[in-house]
């Protein structure tokens, strides 16, 4: 351990207070160093590459909101989706279950509703 006495701490700490007041100073009266942010993408919903290499917006995106007070619309909570039939939450919103069919939806429904 190295012995510093008092006297030289002191001396330390104004030689690094000045170098920091000097630097504050600067960077007052000059922008050049502030950073900037920005938001460079250009995909936001996502991208999707085929095996060809065709590049498409994504489309399988679930959206929380989606489905939330269904049951008051006239189109229900039963949609066709691509890739199938689900049934949609009507309180938190997003997709309840997945079904196979219309009609199995249905069921699905009948039943939920019987146990409530």
């Amino acid at each position: 351990m190295i012995k510093v006495t008092d006297e030289e701490k002191k001396m330390i700490l104004e030689s690094h207070r000045s170098i920091f007041e000097k630097q504050v100073m600067i960077s007052k009266s000059d922008n050049l160093n502030q950073l900037k942010q920005e938001d460079l993408a250009t995909d936001k919903k996502g991208i999707t590459v085929n095996s060809k290499g065709d590049v498409t917006e994504y489309t399988n995106l679930v959206n929380e909101q989606d489905g939330k007070g269904c049951a008051d619309t006239n189109a229900g909570c039963i949609r066709k989706r691509d890739n199938g039939w689900v049934i949609l939450n009507n309180k938190k919103g997003g997709v309840f279950r997945k079904c196979d069919s219309k009609n199995h939806c249905e069921e699905i429904l009948d039943a939920f509703h019987a146990n409530q």
